[in-house]
């Protein structure tokens, strides 16, 4: 198989390659389901075993809802990665990380991102509230209706590419993971 280095327009600033632009969307991901369950730890264990198990029946998934509402995870929570595990036909490693790997992420994120709010938003309910770039979009042109939802799809677009830029470096120096390219 081949593997493209780059994709998109010549010339284009800001932009990661293919591999790259996968590798920080996987541990974004990663730590959005962190993330999410990280305030109720349990709750993040129970989600875990269901996992393991080859086929997940209607009662099994039934128990652990309960015993994860009964841990505080809130139902829209629970909502939001049950859709997402139903639309994957096999699950990865990419699915959740440990606390020591979600912490680092954290610690990385908190610290490119502690002078700028806004983009720390959009990565946050991308990643963490699992919005999608036309819902984002959609909030934005609701906000500033002088705006075309086409402009604030591209601007969301654009911001998360940013972001995602601005992330891929310090989390391979973090993870201790070389670049995949030369400079």
């Amino acid at each position: 198989m081949i593997y493209p280095e780059t994709s998109g327009k010549s010339g284009e600033h800001l932009r990661l390659r293919t591999l790259e632009s996968t590798w920080i969307r996987g541990r974004l991901t990663m730590w959005g389901c962190w993330s999410a369950f990280s305030k109720s730890p349990k709750a993040a264990g129970i989600f875990q075993r269901l996992l393991t198990e080859p086929k997940i029946t209607k009662k099994a998934l039934k128990d652990a809802m309960q015993r994860m509402k009964k841990e505080g995870l809130s139902e829209e929570t629970l909502q939001l990665f049950l859709e997402e595990y139903q639309d994957k036909k096999t699950l990865s490693n990419m699915w959740f990380c440990s606390d020591t790997e979600g912490g680092k992420m954290d610690k990385v994120i908190s610290a490119v991102f502690a002078h700028d709010q806004g983009l720390l938003n959009v990565l946050k309910q991308h990643y963490i509230y699992k919005k999608s770039y036309y819902a984002l979009a959609l909030e934005l042109h609701e906000s500033k209706p002088s705006i075309s939802l086409s402009t604030c799809r591209r601007r969301i677009k654009a911001w998360l590419s940013i972001a995602e830029f601005m992330l891929y470096r310090p989390m391979c120096d973090e993870f201790d993971r070389g670049y995949h390219y030369s400079e």
